[in-house]
């Protein structure tokens, strides 16, 4: 509980809320990006698609990259920009969901992205950002690896997705339903 010599603010820094939405749009173009690649398969039957995958999966992966610094960036910013405390009033539980949520999101989304460098450097290959340089190996070649951190780097997406929707499901219940001013704060709009 924030003293009152030192309250919370009432907002989120500039910082912390540019984070929050770029992550937002990053994630939105890392899910475009995969879904209208052609899939292996496609490439198969037809070679012409092999540019094309290449191109989506790279900036895949590129996006991928990004997401990790920004998540580290937000988490870095937790412990280093005092945050605005959750409203008083709100139950012990409540509290408790809310930073769980928060904490499987960010935990699930480093995970999603360490499994997708496993996928990259499994096969062989260096994890690029963008063409402007690749990260160092964590990973050893060995595609066996490389396929099995693929199958929960596919089932991964389906947790990101259902802990985003019960995050903006508490978000719009603030907003909607308790009327407080929690989302509000990730707007910069809050008021005392």
């Amino acid at each position: 509980m924030p003293s009152k010599k030192n309250p919370s603010p009432m907002n989120y820094s500039k910082l912390n809320i540019a984070i929050h939405w770029a992550s937002l749009l990053v994630m939105i173009a890392i899910f475009a990006l995969v879904w209208t690649a052609p899939e292996n398969s496609e490439v198969t039957a037809d070679p012409s698609l092999m540019p094309t995958r290449s191109l989506l999966m790279g900036l895949h992966i590129s996006f991928g990259l990004l997401l990790l610094f920004l998540t580290a960036a937000r988490i870095l910013l937790r412990f280093l920009v005092k945050q605005p405390a959750l409203p008083n009033d709100m139950s012990g539980f409540m509290k408790f969901a809310s930073r769980t949520v928060l904490v499987l999101i960010l935990a699930t989304i480093l995970v999603q992205i360490l499994m997708g460098v496993g996928i990259v450097n499994g096969h062989g290959y260096p994890v690029s950002f963008f063409g402007w340089f690749d990260m160092p190996k964590i990973f050893d070649q060995n595609v066996d690896n490389a396929k099995a951190m693929g199958e929960v780097h596919k089932t991964l997406w389906i947790a990101i997705v259902v802990l985003l929707a019960l995050h903006v499901v508490g978000a719009l219940y603030h907003h909607y339903v308790r009327r407080d001013q929690v989302l509000l704060r990730m707007l910069g709009r809050a008021k005392k």
